[in-house]
């Protein structure tokens, strides 16, 4: 790992080879990514967030929920190279998700790589390792040099690895940022948890309901939107 990081090399690190983003073609411009089933899958519904897992490697999905799936990698981006997860073109067709935000990878972000979607079809089924989003990489003029660490101990502590070359506390992705000054409830005092809740907000005519971030205090359950 120390020599690829010092050669300013793109780093994919994996703990089973199935789940290493590759092109397809020649000419392909981003790299295919795999549902990793195995690490579970988070759900925003009505009724708040879960996490799930299969019992048969299968997942049905539920319509008008929001999914949140794992790709099954953790990523070393050099700067300034910028890496983006896109939705595959197949992926509102196949499966009837929808992409939910712009997927963007900081270069300091050595988590698991997710995809978040929102369902507008249920009892579709997805299977583990399903292509269903691409890695795209800017800035580099078609000559990303990427290598590749096959090795489930290295994938299970790169977070550790890599905080000897970039401090970070980043986790979780999708508003980690946010995660990284922590937030205390103002009844309770407890550290509060981002959530996506179901929330509603005015439009100006009248009341909607949304999917909005929010900070979530576990113990007394007050709840700060964020702006």
């Amino acid at each position: 790992m120390q020599d690829l990081i010092r050669q300013n090399k793109i780093v994919f690190v994996v703990k089973d080879s199935n789940f290493l983003p590759e092109k397809k073609t020649t000419l392909a411009v981003g790299y295919d990514c795999k549902i990793d089933l195995s690490e579970g899958i988070e759900e925003s519904n009505d009724y708040g967030i879960q996490k799930i897992f299969t019992k048969d490697g299968i997942l049905y999905t539920t319509k008008d929920c929001i999914y949140k799936f794992s790709l099954g990698f953790k990523l070393y981006v050099p700067p300034p190279i910028k890496a983006i997860i896109r939705p595959r073109s197949s992926t509102a067709h196949r499966f009837g998700l929808i992409f939910v935000d712009s997927g963007v990878i900081d270069n300091d972000y050595f988590d698991t790589v997710h995809f978040s979607c929102y369902a507008i079809r249920g009892l579709v089924p997805i299977t583990s390792q399903e292509r269903i989003a691409q890695l795209l990489f800017f800035d580099t003029y078609g000559k990303e040099e990427v290598e590749t660490v096959v090795d489930e101990e290295i994938y299970n502590n790169f977070k550790q690895i890599m905080k000897n070359y970039i401090q970070t506390n980043r986790e979780g992705g999708y508003g980690s940022t946010n995660k990284m000054d922590k937030i205390c409830c103002p009844h309770c005092k407890s550290e509060m948890k981002s959530e996506m809740l179901l929330m509603k907000q005015w439009t100006g005519r009248k009341y909607e309901s949304c999917y909005q971030n929010c900070f979530v205090c576990p113990k007394c359950g007050y709840i700060i939107p964020k702006t």
